[in-house]
């Protein structure tokens, strides 16, 4: 008697389940909230920046290096915070010694989600703090730029007296398009603009330009809900 009784309880709650409201009913109910998309990414990011000749006497110096960098997507994927932190190393016709660039800073991409979620667009500004470290320190790094800088430093003293250590502070704005595959995959693509404040020098020596073109190929995973 007693098996009985549970086994129509069963077979009640089972009916009721069944014949209750799909998740579709639920989310076009009025008054009913169904939980906001949660999604983000990590990856790595091959970064070249350019320098664009902002003088007559200006000669560009290039970096080229890899980042670390991951972001989230919020407010309905219309907002877009990014981290990074990354290394490059500088080249170009003035520079005479060793140097690496370490960077570290965040930017805020404003877009939207286009082709099923398939495809992520937006604009970006943020800014990064930067600092390079010249691992070989030569007194031709001052004299191979220009003549004004090389009798400057001729009066003070030798480069090599400069600290190895420089910093700079860079904002930037830039476009940014993230293609996502097979749901977890993120292949992503950036053009823009930074202008350094000040210049990474030392001493009188200055490699880095006032604006500087970025472009970078970013890949990464994405975590949380997949696409």
């Amino acid at each position: 008697m007693r098996a009985r009784r549970l086994g129509a309880l069963l077979i009640g709650t089972l009916a009721s389940l069944a014949s209750g409201p799909t998740f579709a009913d639920v989310s076009n109910t009025p008054g009913v909230e169904v939980a906001d998309t949660r999604r983000g990414w990590v990856g790595v990011q091959q970064r070249d920046v350019f320098g664009l000749s902002d003088s007559p006497t200006a000669r560009p110096t290039q970096d080229y290096g890899v980042d670390a960098l991951g972001g989230l997507w919020l407010l309905d994927e219309h907002v877009q915070p990014i981290f990074d932190f990354g290394w490059s190393h500088v080249f170009g016709p003035t520079v005479t010694a060793d140097i690496d660039v370490f960077r570290a800073g965040t930017r805020v991409a404003f877009g939207g989600a286009l082709l099923d979620g398939r495809l992520w667009v937006g604009g970006a500004a943020g800014f990064v703090v930067e600092t390079g470290w010249r691992r070989v320190t030569e007194s031709g790094l001052s004299s191979s730029l220009s003549s004004s800088a090389a009798s400057s430093t001729s009066n003070t003293g030798s480069s090599s007296s400069a600290p190895s250590l420089a910093w700079a502070f860079s904002p930037s704005l830039s476009g940014l398009v993230q293609g996502r595959f097979a749901r977890r995959l993120l292949v992503g693509g950036e053009l823009g603009i930074e202008r350094a404040i000040p210049h990474l020098a030392w001493g009188t020596s200055s490699i880095f330009n006032s604006f500087r073109l970025q472009v970078a190929l970013e890949f990464g995973v994405i975590l949380g809900d997949p696409i």
